[in-house]
Parts: C-alpha cells; sequence; structure tokens
C-alpha cells in the first residue's frame, strides 16, 4: 500500500525530472542557434561594410594617381592611399573568413551537412512577441516557474521526500 504509492511518487518525480531536464537542454539548444544566427547575421553585414569600403579605397587610390599624373597630388599622397587601401583588403580577407566560420558554427549547430547548400542568415531571427501581456510581478513568478532547472530541483526534491517516506516505511 503505502509502499507501492511512495514508488510511484519518486517514480513520478524522476519522470518529471527527466521531462525538465530535456526542456532545458532543448532551451539551451534554441538559445544557442538564436546566438549563433545573430552572430552569422551581423558577420554579413560587417562583410557588406568591408566589400563597400575595399571599393571605396580603391577608387580612391585610381583618384589620387590620376591626381599626381596631373601634379594635383604627391608621390606621398597615392603612397598613402595604397596602404590604407591594403589595409582594407586584409580587413575584407578576415571578415569573409569571420562569415564562413560564423556560418559554419550555425550549420553544425542546426545540423546542416557541409555538402548541402550554402546557407547564410537572410535577415534577423524575430522573437515572436508575448500573446498574453501580463503585470511584472506575474511575469516573473511564470518565468521561474518555467525554468527547467527550478523544476528539476522540485522534481529531486519530490523524490527525496519520497525515498524518505518509504525508507521510514521499511
Amino acid at each position: 500500500g503505502h509502499r507501492t504509492a511512495f514508488r510511484e511518487a519518486i517514480a513520478r518525480a524522476a519522470y518529471s525530472q527527466t521531462q525538465w531536464n530535456i526542456l532545458h537542454a532543448e532551451l539551451s539548444a534554441l538559445v544557442q542557434t538564436y546566438r549563433l544566427h545573430q552572430t552569422a547575421t551581423y558577420r554579413r553585414e560587417k562583410l557588406r561594410v568591408a566589400q563597400q569600403l575595399a571599393q571605396f579605397n580603391q577608387a580612391l587610390v585610381e583618384t589620387v594617381q590620376r591626381q599626381m599624373q596631373a601634379n594635383q597630388a604627391s608621390v606621398a599622397d597615392v603612397s598613402m592611399a595604397e596602404v590604407e587601401n591594403q589595409a582594407t583588403i586584409q580587413q575584407l580577407a578576415v571578415s569573409q573568413q569571420d562569415l564562413i566560420a560564423a556560418v559554419t558554427d550555425l550549420r553544425q549547430q542546426i545540423g546542416v551537412p557541409e555538402y548541402a547548400d550554402s546557407i547564410e542568415p537572410s535577415g534577423p531571427l524575430r522573437v515572436p512577441e508575448p500573446v498574453t501581456p501580463g503585470d511584472e510581478a506575474n511575469l516573473i513568478r511564470v518565468a521561474l516557474s518555467s525554468r527547467p532547472e527550478i523544476q528539476v530541483a522540485a522534481a529531486q526534491l519530490a523524490s527525496a521526500r519520497s525515498a524518505l517516506r518509504l525508507a521510514r516505511a521499511d
């Protein structure tokens, strides 16, 4: 009678703990995916800016070279423009590698194999708006009650209490 009830309570608590562990793992994976997506999106935009800057600096070098041929710019001006151009070309290469690394991390996170078509984030990942607004205290209570690690601890506590009762009954 009592022993069976205690064993059932232990089993229910263990099952609940497992469910919350799974939810915690799913939420962690979702958060990590979101972070990797945002990183890839940011790096894609950074690469776009680096490409524009490289084009601008290349055009600047050509302009300063024409000015030097017309005796309107010095050799030092051309040299400075070329040094700046080389720096932007190097930054462009770094930005390209950063984007490749970010997309690779995102692919691994979501399980897209290397041999699949190339993927790239197409825009910001939007989080849906909350369906039901509520007061701050209620939102905090809901947030705390939905934290998987808190639920795991509660399930472990219930399991330990049931095990203690079973031990006392024995």
